[in-house]
């Protein structure tokens, strides 16, 4: 019913999720399927109920009674109610094994949509950690140097102001982009654990 799913790099400061966990973590704790499941086992019930409509009901009982003359006398009494509205019964039976057909395959489709709620989510946060990693790895490290190249050449005349304010200018963008790569792993994230259905700590499969 679910996806398989490579294992992203984590990042520095992360903790790495173990894909395999997290489908079988998200069938005992994403609150759709726990209704859905609540929706089979009621349904279920009624059936099992109804189905006892069709045995007669048993009564038994007992009575004590004294007597001024002569011996005191004990009655048992036994009694049955037989079921006469079978069809109305075989149609209610009938009925709640559609009711049970229709929650098993609302159970499906909400595991479907669950395990591409998961895969999504776990792919944008494997780019969004990719992401960071080029820009802490190569991006901002060549903003760096070429910042710094264009200060020294300043410093001994070989580079006008101009390029000097326009290599600072895109070390600076640099860095906003990686924090706001950043920002973006921690909403993956949460997305990540919305399709899971539970948070998502250091630990957690």
């Amino acid at each position: 019913m679910f996806f398989s799913l490579a294992k992203p790099p984590a990042a520095a400061g992360e903790f790495e999720l173990k894909s395999e966990g997290l489908f079988s973590l998200a069938e005992k704790t994403r609150p759709e399927i726990k209704k859905a499941q609540a929706d089979i086992q009621r349904n279920q019930a009624e059936r099992n109920l109804m189905k006892k409509e069709f045995f007669p009901d048993y009564r038994l009982g007992i009575e004590y009674r004294t007597f001024r003359m002569g011996e005191n006398m004990m009655m048992f009494t036994i009694g049955f109610d037989l079921p006469i509205w079978r069809t109305k019964y075989r149609a209610a039976v009938r009925e709640s094994e559609k009711m049970i057909e229709s929650s098993r395959a609302g159970l499906e489709a909400v595991q479907r949509q669950t395990g591409f709620d998961v895969q999504d989510a776990w792919f944008k946060l494997l780019t969004a950690r990719r992401t960071l990693e080029l820009y802490k790895t190569a991006l901002v490290p060549q903003a760096e140097a070429r910042f710094q190249a264009s200060e020294a050449g300043y410093r001994t005349g070989k580079v006008d102001f101009l390029d000097l304010l326009e290599s600072e200018r895109f070390l600076l963008n640099v860095r906003v982009m990686a924090v706001m790569a950043k920002g973006n792993i921690g909403m993956q994230l949460s997305r990540l654990e919305r399709a899971v259905g539970t948070d998502l700590k250091p630990g957690t499969p």
